[in-house]
């Protein structure tokens, strides 16, 4: 319960702002009921608490959101809310009679850049979001290659065998991680030999076998690693 509360401490403390507001606006005398064009800056007043509250609350709920892309939709909705909030204090003090339209355009208009700059910054976000777990998912597939390929060393019974699979680790671990389009199938060719040598290692294969699988597998990583160089 103290771990939800902590997380959703921001809304809360956004609900009773927006509790406040809605006390201070019906008790000035006469505000809401004397003034002819009162309801249509309060009502998208509040629209506005509420837009924000559950914009707070969805990225709140989020998962592995990434601050430095989230900030921009804060300070879009902080302008947005600001905005809103003087403009339709002062329709609500000085009122434009029964002129709705000089409170409803004004409004609506900076409604919809809201939603039209939350959806360009969402976007934004959406994709980048995806580009670093896809950059993550090739990274961390390397790494654990690396792990894999350091485990052998344990099957490896030969002292030869065991050094040359110590040195393909070493070079899977210092190989830069950051994989492309055109090096996916060499180090999909990687995984594959790389079982291969499990396998051999696993059944106590013949030494030269094993030291020719571990050569094969040294090689497509040269491979992979010349093609990546060559694009970047």
């Amino acid at each position: 319960m103290a771990k939800i509360k902590n997380r959703f401490l921001s809304v809360i403390i956004w609900a009773i702002f927006f509790v406040i507001w809605n006390v201070l606006v019906f008790v000035i005398p006469d505000l809401s009921t004397a003034k002819a064009n009162f309801w249509c800056p309060y009502v998208f007043t509040a629209i506005a608490f509420i837009l924000v509250a559950v914009l707070m609350c969805y990225f709140k709920l989020s998962k592995n959101v990434i601050f430095n892309v989230l900030a921009p939709v804060y300070i879009v909705a902080g302008a947005y809310m600001a905005i809103t909030l003087i403009m339709n204090t002062i329709f609500m003090c000085f009122p434009t009679g029964e002129n709705l339209k000089a409170s409803l355009i004004p409004n609506i208009v900076l409604l919809l850049l809201f939603v039209a700059a939350e959806i360009g910054v969402y976007m934004a976000y959406s994709h980048i979001k995806g580009d670093s777990e896809k950059t993550y998912a090739k990274v961390r597939s390397l790494r654990t290659l690396a792990v894999s390929v350091s485990s052998l060393e344990y099957l490896a019974k030969d002292s030869e065998v065991k050094s040359k699979v110590k040195a393909l680790a070493e070079a899977v671990t210092y190989s830069d991680p950051m994989g492309v389009e055109e090096t996916a199938e060499a180090e999909d060719e990687l995984k594959a030999q790389i079982e291969v040598v499990k396998t051999l290692l696993n059944a106590e294969a013949d030494k030269d076998a094993a030291l020719s699988a571990i050569a094969k597998a040294d090689a497509l990583l040269k491979t992979r690693n010349e093609l990546l160089r060559a694009v970047k």
